[in-house]
């Protein structure tokens, strides 16, 4: 542990929150007029979910063609598990499993 490391881990979840928010704030533009906030808080939740399911799932490629999977495979593998933690992440399963009784 050092000061270094700690710089580093900061440096990071600040990147990627700022990136989340970034892509969050992309339902303003998609959603035009934006009188409808339900429709782009609902809009910002799903792209944000869907930007932190893409990048916890990009190391899953690299791991299937380590184990020699062709292509296609591993992009399928990539697939199944972006689409899965989105699932997981949109039913709030995290949450309730990970801070029950606190």
């Amino acid at each position: 542990m050092s000061f270094e490391n700690m710089g580093e881990i900061i440096r990071s979840s600040a990147t990627q929150l700022f990136s989340q928010r970034q892509v969050a704030n992309l339902s303003r533009f998609l959603l035009k007029g934006g009188d409808n906030m339900l429709a782009t808080s609902k809009t910002a939740q799903g792209l944000s979910l869907g930007y932190m399911a893409l990048t916890s799932s990009t190391d899953t490629y690299a791991a299937f063609k380590d184990a020699g999977a062709n292509d296609a495979v591993a992009g399928l593998g990539m697939l199944a598990t972006m689409g899965a933690l989105y699932g997981l992440m949109n039913t709030n399963y995290f949450k309730d499993a990970l801070f029950k009784g606190t």
